[in-house]
């Protein structure tokens, strides 16, 4: 479990609003959740939903990191060693929330998804490592260094322990990001049963 790395900071279940507010800031323009919900209105009504429902989750397994106090970035982890069951209660509730403001036909979407990314991740990493589920910084800080900032003291813990990280992206413009910090494409393509380009990415361990 990650408690703190670095100077990143562990946030608590009262946060949760605030945080997932800045990543559905960030996720404005994300090609995945313009599939999942085409309409603007709709999107603008359910993402605050879905992204506090991941920072719940993230939370409670312990491993949502965030910048500072203010918010002005954050990311999730899965590590590999997560207490799968940890917040369950609340994520299923969560889950009848969403469904009750989405409907069975976008939730669908969502589901089939979410399954086609974890079968080509299985695929292409069939061994442990960690996993970036998200990460997000608010439009207004952007371009000032937070990005790295929560990526970089990961990556070097990362390395310390010769552990690979895995991540989907879906956005072109991302991959030289991730790139700048030795992930390498693994595969390019179109995520399968959508209309959305993914691209998966490996930063492997040190030899």
């Amino acid at each position: 479990m990650i408690v703190r790395i670095g100077a990143l900071l562990h946030p608590g279940l009262q946060e949760a609003d605030r945080i997932g507010g800045v990543i559905s800031a960030a996720m404005k323009d994300d090609p995945l959740h313009h599939y999942f919900f085409p309409d603007e209105q709709e999107r603008a009504r359910i993402e605050p939903v879905l992204f506090r429902l991941i920072v719940e989750y993230g939370i409670l397994q312990g491993n949502l990191l965030v910048t500072s106090a203010e918010y002005e970035g954050a990311a999730y982890w899965e590590t590999g060693h997560d207490k799968r069951l940890a917040g369950v209660t609340r994520v299923l509730w969560g889950g009848l929330q969403l469904l009750r403001r989405t409907g069975l036909r976008t939730l669908s979407r969502m589901a089939n998804a979410g399954r086609a990314a974890f079968r080509l991740r299985r695929q292409l990493v069939p061994y442990p490592h960690w996993y970036l589920g998200l990460l997000a910084v608010d439009p207004r800080h952007q371009g000032k260094g937070y990005a790295s900032a929560l990526l970089r003291p990961v990556l070097e813990k990362l390395a310390g322990e010769r552990m690979p990280c895995y991540l989907e992206t879906h956005k072109k413009e991302n991959v030289t990001l991730y790139e700048h910090f030795g992930f390498r494409v693994l595969e390019e393509l179109e995520l399968p049963g959508t209309r959305v380009r993914q691209w998966c990415l490996l930063k492997s361990a040190p030899e």
